[in-house]
C-alpha cells in the first residue's frame, strides 16, 4: 500500500471473508472473532444477533489478565439494540456483559435463565426461549459441546423472531453434521486418536472432562505456545493422562520441548522429549499400542501439524 503501512495480518482474511460473503450472496454468515472483540478485525459489523459463549483466560496481554477485563473486550461486539445470546454464567463475567446490553438496549438471553439443554452430544434436550427440542443429536464430542449447542440453538430462535425462515429439521440436521477440526476431533478409534487445540487452562480443563469419559487414560502429546498460561494448562490436563511427551510446533512462538518437559516434572509426572511433534505422534501410537489412547494438545499448531501426519499416514476413523 503506497504511502500507508500494510494492513495487519488479522486483518486480511477478515477483509477476505467479508468479500467472499458479498460475492455469494450468503443470506447468514457466521463470523468469529479473532481475539477479544472490541478491536478485533471482525469488529465492523453491525450483526442481527452477537453471541459470547464463554469467558476464559487467554491472549492477556491484549485483552487483560482478569476474566472481568476480559468480559469487558469481549461485550465490544455488542452492538445497539442488537440481541445478545450468552453461554457465560460466571457472575463476574456475566455482569460486566448485561451492563453493557443493558446500556446499549440490547436484549439479553442468558444461558440456565432465558435457554438451558440437558444430556449429552449423542442425545439432548434443549428448553429455549420459544420452543423447546428432545432428542437432538450432535456431531460434535464432549459435554461442553452440548452448552455450546445451546448457544448456537438460541442464535437461531433469535434470527426466526427477526423473520429469518430456518426450520426446525435444518437445526436438527445442522447439528448432527456439525463437525469442527482439531477440536476434541476423533482420528482413530483402534488406536483411539483425538486432536484438541485447548490452549489456556479453561479449555485444558474442559478436554479432561472430555476425556473422563473415554474411561482409559491416554498418551498425551503436549506442544504450547511460551506466551500461554503453560502452568495453568498443566494443572488441569496432566491428572488425565498416564504419560506425557513434550514437544514443539514450527512456530517461533513455542515453548521447547527440554523448557516444557521441565515444567511437567515440577508437577511430579515425567515427560519423553520429542523436538518434532511427527515424532512425538510416533512414539505416543507405540506407546498406546492398537487398544490404547493417544491425545494431542495444547496449540492449534501442534494439532495441525499432527492432524497432517495423520492424514498423509492414511489413518482412519474405524
Amino acid at each position: 500500500m503506497t504511502g500507508s503501512s500494510p494492513p495487519h495480518l488479522l486483518r486480511v482474511p477478515a477483509a477476505m471473508a467479508f468479500l467472499h460473503f458479498r460475492e455469494k450472496m450468503a443470506d447468514i454468515a457466521v463470523i468469529e472473532t479473532g481475539r477479544g472483540g472490541r478491536f478485533d478485525a471482525t469488529n465492523v459489523v453491525t450483526p442481527e444477533v452477537s453471541v459470547i459463549t464463554n469467558i476464559g483466560v487467554d491472549h492477556t496481554r491484549f485483552l487483560g489478565k482478569s476474566l472481568e477485563e476480559i468480559a469487558f473486550e469481549k461485550a465490544g461486539i455488542i452492538k445497539p439494540g442488537r440481541p445478545v445470546v450468552t453461554g457465560e454464567d460466571g457472575k463476574g463475567p456475566l455482569s460486566v456483559i448485561s451492563r453493557t446490553a443493558k446500556k446499549l438496549s440490547s436484549p439479553l438471553h442468558v444461558i440456565g435463565k432465558d435457554f438451558s439443554a440437558t444430556g449429552e452430544p449423542r442425545s439432548f434436550a434443549y428448553d429455549g426461549i420459544d420452543m423447546r427440542l428432545e432428542n437432538l443429536k450432535l456431531g460434535l464430542l464432549g459435554p461442553h459441546q452440548v452448552r455450546n449447542a445451546a448457544c448456537a440453538l438460541a442464535a437461531v430462535e433469535v434470527l426466526k423472531r427477526k423473520g429469518f425462515d430456518i426450520q426446525v429439521k435444518a437445526a436438527r440436521e445442522g447439528l448432527k453434521k456439525a463437525a469442527w477440526p482439531g477440536r476434541f476431533e476423533v482420528m482413530s478409534r483402534k488406536p483411539f486418536v483425538v486432536l484438541d487445540g485447548a490452549h489456556n487452562p479453561a479449555g485444558a480443563r474442559t478436554l479432561a472432562l472430555a476425556l473422563e469419559g473415554l474411561g482409559k487414560k491416554p498418551v498425551l502429546v503436549l506442544g504450547v505456545m511460551a506466551d500461554k498460561d503453560i502452568d495453568g494448562i498443566l494443572k488441569e490436563i496432566l491428572p488425565s493422562c498416564r504419560m506425557v511427551i513434550a514437544t514443539s510446533p514450527m512456530n517461533e512462538r513455542s515453548e521447547s520441548p527440554r523448557a516444557l518437559s521441565g515444567r511437567i516434572e515440577r508437577f511430579g509426572k515425567e515427560a519423553i522429549i520429542r523436538e518434532r511433534v511427527k515424532d512425538a505422534l510416533k512414539e505416543a501410537l507405540l506407546l498406546a499400542g492398537p487398544r490404547g489412547a493417544v491425545c494431542v494438545t495444547g496449540s492449534l499448531f501442534t494439532v495441525g501439524e499432527a492432524r497432517g501426519y495423520l492424514r498423509r499416514a492414511g489413518l482412519k476413523r474405524k
